[in-house]
């Protein structure tokens, strides 16, 4: 038949016309099954919206194994194209999911799905399940309990196409989306509990009987973090108000419970939570440290560059000369190195093996009486003092020769002395085989051993700087180049997380071959790591390099002058200190400090000079240069000499860009003398660039709009009636004190003679430029110019905004500063700023807030944006965030753009090397793309004869593909009139042939959209995204085999001469890959072998 019948409702489905077909050999009697190619699927009918409550979906899928095909539909409602509607969805679907693992879509865009842990597509029976919890969570469940991912639930949007079970709704058409077998699929009214998606995992032919729903309608999410699982007992999907729910949290095996966060807290456990609402815990795991050997380099292959890490996944490759496997090893096979051959393997930018106990083991086999230069293994650059090498002879340093030693710590260039480095007694240059291990142990000693214990060798430990260079077996780094370092034979090199016991050392001295069981680091050995930030420091006490387990630790932090404690972080938090830590586990902690705001002068300039050119600022840094003419040093000061200025004569004074005080407030301090009755505009000093609102300066006379004759002004990038202008006149003859005192945020001031202020003002905030700071004149687009004439004395800038009897007491001495002092406690400014794409608030909104107090910051993303995150005294995304002012501090809130339009690379599947690969490229939007311009970037190295075909979605554009640059494809489309239809939809389809590579490996399939136009040919700027993609590509089977097709034929043999001509570019690894004549080169010989 062609209905699908539903056996608890009225919800029949429809097979399709083909592809779909009822068969035996279900996970509970029949199944359905279906083939996507054939368009297989059932229609249910336009039902099943299931937006506006808790609802789950259950079904039964039995994949061929292996099968990767992209957004394999179990079941859906779902109009493709944008987020709506519901789907349970096997591998992944562009940005969602994961190839092999099964995911739950609730109207959310990528990353917003909640994915399972379990492969699906292995050709067994699998139970998938979702669960809805509106506005709650939302869980997958594959094969029974527990749930294995959670993420909050997302509003359902809801859509007018039919539910369909393997298939999927595009443009409105059902289409076929899923290959394989699928049964009892249910679907239910209500959140089920993870105790009934167990019963139906042991029961696949059953319904949860139907049951009132429990009154209290309180859900209770319970997350379990990475490391463990957590149990509810009761396990409902709500509970009546009052009732009790007991929580426990179980650690998986290596993990230790760490505590409850959410509506619970603290660490026993189990728990009992009293429902009296909604509510949401977590339980959270720490791993228990383990000890064991994090690489081992056993040496024993046959043949190619790879030399494989059979612990981790440290594998290496042996440098192109110089390096290969042999026989006769300590255990097996050995790796030999040749230094004139410059040998090595190198591993990569790894193991730098900072703030931990390591140990590190080698084999070795020497010609006998070596005393060259002789590297073992280094994480080290050459010339400096970093990392850690394991070496043999003097290595250009005080070390004696014929022995092992353990060199590390210290910085700077000064050579490794005996005195600090461990090395051993024994001879290891004899020609036989030894074993040399160094221990190093974190704020304690490093030793060396030769062919088991006892140490040979004991010295303090000593901190290391890390690099970036490369861990490399037989060779070190020079000027980041690998470089080979030892002649003779290395085998059975192991790390280890731990500082190995003498016992162990002799254990593998035993059994070559063998590792150290991981187990768990012995009880006690737990490290303290603690650090001062900038502007203090910080003790502990006892102050021990480990502690046992339950140790309690009174770690103190002290500033330094000028700063005060901020605060604890890392593995302690709050503001108490001292603190008292309790050692469970390793931990590190930091102090932090901040500088407390010193009140003070930032310049003063005495002009009590009586020759030379330099203004000296006897406050601070900023010296000024005199003008050629105009300006010179006179007697007559206010006190002492003075500064004369002649405006005929271009007379000024250049500080230079400095003092642009645009983040605070400041005052401005000088006292002037003017010929009697000068109404001309008459600069005092300034930092403002003439022609537009800038900087800030004081003025005496009309000028423009600003001020009033015979008055002196202060102006903070404002406009003429927002400055503030005194109402005593200063051009009388007489020596006058000019004050101009700036408030952020608040307002601004002008003193003449002292306190009070004759006016105030409004501030504006200072548009900050990079004018010159001039005393007497004015920045002319980079040139000062002279714009005073007159006498002026002491001038001053201060940091913060000068008191009334400040003021006062600077017009009584003029000659002398303000004494620095602590700003008064609870001045705090809060800057907040907002990153393109939205706006920010503050509430209270205040110019200075008190100490402790707490401000609501709030980030509002403008319409096609989403708030992205906090920067600077504020991290996360929580939103909005509360501040507590503790000193001034600047929060940014950053936006990001939601794309309108991906143009995104569809994974092709995995190829083997000289064979097709074929992907496609999609554009994802909502319509209205008429054209484009991109570039498709790809590796030259592995991808060869590119070429892209349009689709028929463009098929009717003007288009163009450019090859010429290798590495690229280039290519344009622009559609007459139209635009590519909304939705996913196919623009091009793209074909590499694979070239040969050195093992199996990925290469990057990178998208650059260079511009997307509209139908009307109006650009569109914003909004534009590419996802980007990768290739995989297998090494072939047979040394030769350059068409992958399991033989060697003519074929192959053209490309090797191609490759031998040059027409084909070689790669070091085409040697090794056609050497079928085994002679380790790649020549005419191997071809002919081809065609034998």
């Amino acid at each position: 038949g062609t209905v699908a019948h539903d056996s608890v409702g009225s919800f029949n489905g429809s097979l399709s016309a083909g592809g779909a077909a009822f068969v035996p050999g279900g996970v509970s009697g029949g199944a359905l099954s279906l083939s996507k190619s054939n368009n297989g699927f059932v229609d249910v009918g336009n039902v099943l919206n299931l937006g506006s409550g808790d609802f789950s979906v259950a079904a039964w899928i039995k994949m061929t194994a292996g099968d990767t095909t992209e957004a394999s539909v179990v079941l859906s409602k779902v109009a493709a194209g944008f987020p709506n509607g519901y789907g349970l969805v096997a591998n992944n679907s562009v940005a969602y999911g994961r190839v092999g693992k099964a995911w739950f879509f609730d109207s959310v865009f990528p990353g917003g799905e909640v994915t399972s842990t379990t492969t699906v597509n292995d050709g067994s029976w699998h139970q998938v399940v979702a669960v809805y919890q509106s506005g709650g969570s939302k869980y997958l469940y594959v094969d029974g309990a527990p749930a294995e991912a959670g993420a909050a639930s997302h509003a359902i949007i809801a859509n007018s196409v039919d539910f369909l079970i393997g298939g999927q709704s595009e443009n409105g058409v059902p289409t076929g989306r899923f290959t394989g077998l699928i049964d009892d699929a249910q679907i239910y009214n209500y959140a089920l509990a993870s105790s009934e998606v167990g019963f139906l995992f042991q029961h696949p032919g059953q319904e949860i009987a139907p049951h009132e729903l429990p009154p209290g309608q309180w859900r209770l999410d319970t997350v379990a973090g990475a490391g463990g699982t957590r149990t509810r007992a009761p396990d409902l999907a709500r509970y009546t108000t009052g009732a009790g729910v007991t929580l426990t949290a179980v650690p998986d095996t290596g993990f230790t419970f760490a505590g409850w966060s959410g509506d619970a807290t603290g660490t026993n456990n189990p728990i009992t939570v009293t429902m009296t609402g909604n509510k949401t815990i977590t339980a959270s795991f720490q791993s228990v440290p383990m000890a064991k050997a994090l690489a081992h380099w056993k040496f024993d292959e046959t043949g190619g560059t790879i030399a494989h890490d059979s612990m981790g996944s440290f594998d290496g490759t042996l440098s192109p000369a110089g390096a290969a496997f042999v026989s006769g090893g300590v255990s097996s096979g050995a790796l030999s190195l040749s230094k004139t051959s410059n040998g090595f393997v190198n591993m990569g930018n790894l193991l730098g093996l900072a703030n931990t106990d390591f140990s590190l083991v080698a084999w070795v086999k020497m010609t006998a009486g070596d005393t060259s230069d002789a590297v073992l293994l280094a994480k080290h650059a050459a010339y400096t003092r970093n990392g850690y090498v394991l070496t043999v002879n003097s290595i250009g340093t005080r070390l004696p020769d014929n022995k092992a030693a353990f060199i590390e710590g210290g910085s700077g260039v000064a050579a490794y002395t005996p005195e600090e480095t461990p090395y051993s007694t024994t001879s290891v240059n004899d020609g036989n085989w030894h074993q040399v291990v160094a221990v190093y142990e974190l704020g304690g000693m490093r030793s060396i051993y030769v062919d088991g214990a006892p140490a040979e060798d004991s010295k303090l430990s000593q901190p290391f700087n890390q690099n970036s260079v490369a861990f490399l077996i037989g060779g070190v780094n020079y000027s980041g180049v690998p470089t080979g370092r030892f002649d003779g034979l290395i085998d059975e090199v192991q790390i280890y997380n731990y500082a190995l016991a003498s016992s162990e050392v002799d254990f593998l001295f035993q059994n070559p071959a063998q590792e150290i069981a991981p187990h768990d680091l012995p009880s006690g050995q737990w490290r303290l790591n603690t650090i001062a930030g900038v502007g203090g420091t910080i003790t502990r006490n006892p102050d021990l390099a480990k502690y046992a387990n339950g140790a309690t630790v009174t770690v103190t932090a002290a500033p330094n002058a000028g700063f005060a404690f901020s605060g604890w972080s890392g593995d302690a938090t709050g503001t108490t200190n001292p603190t008292t830590i309790t050692m469970t586990g390793n931990k590190t902690i930091t102090a932090n400090f901040q500088s407390v705001p010193v009140a003070k002068a930032l310049a003063h300039w005495k002009f009590d000079e009586t020759s030379g050119t330099t203004a000296h600022d006897s406050a601070g840094s900023y010296d000024g240069t005199l003008s050629s003419g105009g300006a010179s040093f006179v007697p007559g000061g206010i006190s002492g000499g003075a500064l004369s200025l002649s405006k005929t004569n271009n007379g000024f004074v250049n500080m230079g860009d400095v003092l642009r005080l645009g983040s605070g407030d400041f005052s401005v301090v000088a006292w002037v003398k003017m010929n009697p009755g000068d109404t001309a505009p008459s600069m005092v000093l300034g930092k403002q660039q003439a022609g537009f609102p800038n900087g800030y300066l004081v003025e005496i006379n009309q000028n423009g709009g600003y001020a009033q004759p015979n008055k002196v002004y202060f102006y903070d990038s404002d406009y003429p009636g927002q400055e503030v202008t005194s109402t005593t006149s200063v051009n009388d003859g007489n020596w006058h004190q000019i004050v101009g005192v700036y408030v952020a945020g608040a307002n601004k001031y002008i003193y003449v003679d002292g306190a009070p202020a004759e006016a105030s003002n409004a501030s504006r905030p200072l548009v900050v430029d990079d004018a010159k700071f001039v005393i007497g004149g004015l920045d002319y687009g980079g040139i000062p110019g002279g714009k005073f004439t007159g006498l002026i004395d002491d001038a001053q800038v201060y940091n913060y905004a000068l008191a009334a009897s400040e003021v006062d007491f600077l017009f009584h001495n003029p000659s002398q500063e303000i004494p620095p002092h602590e700003l008064a406690p609870g001045q705090w400014r809060l800057d907040i700023v907002a990153g393109a794409g939205g706006t920010i608030t503050r509430n209270p909104d205040l110019a200075k807030y008190a100490n402790g107090a707490t401000v609501t910051v709030t980030a509002a993303p403008n319409s096609g944006f989403a708030f992205a995150g906090w920067s600077g005294d504020a991290t996360g995304t929580t939103n909005p965030i509360t501040i507590t002012m503790t000193g001034n501090k600047t929060v940014t809130a950053s936006f990001a753009e939601i794309p309108a339009r991906i143009l995104a690379v569809v994974n092709p599947d995995p190829k083997q090397e000289g064979l097709k690969i074929n992907f496609d490229l999609q554009l994802i939007s909502q319509g209205g793309v008429g054209g484009m311009n991109f570039v498709l970037h790809y590796s030259q190295d592995y991808l060869k004869e590119p070429k892209l075909d349009w689709s028929s979605t463009v098929g009717s554009a003007l288009d163009q593909v450019n090859y010429d640059t290798p590495g690229e494809i280039r290519a344009t489309f622009a559609l007459p009139a139209t635009a590519v239809p909304g939705g996913t939809q196919r623009v091009a389809s793209v074909s590499f042939r694979t070239r040969s590579v050195p093992s199996d490996l990925n290469t990057d399939l990178g998208l650059e959209l260079l511009d997307v136009s509209s139908p009307t040919g109006d650009s569109i700027k914003s909004g534009n995204a590419v996802r980007n993609g990768t290739a995989r590509i297998l090494v072939r089977h047979v040394i030769g085999d350059n068409n992958a097709n399991n033989r060697l034929d003519v074929g192959d043999a053209t490309i090797m001469q191609q490759l031998l001509t040059g027409l084909e570019q070689e790669r070091s690894w085409d040697v090794t890959g056609n050497d079928v004549n085994a002679n380790t080169s790649l020549d005419s010989g191997d071809v002919i072998k081809v065609l034998r």
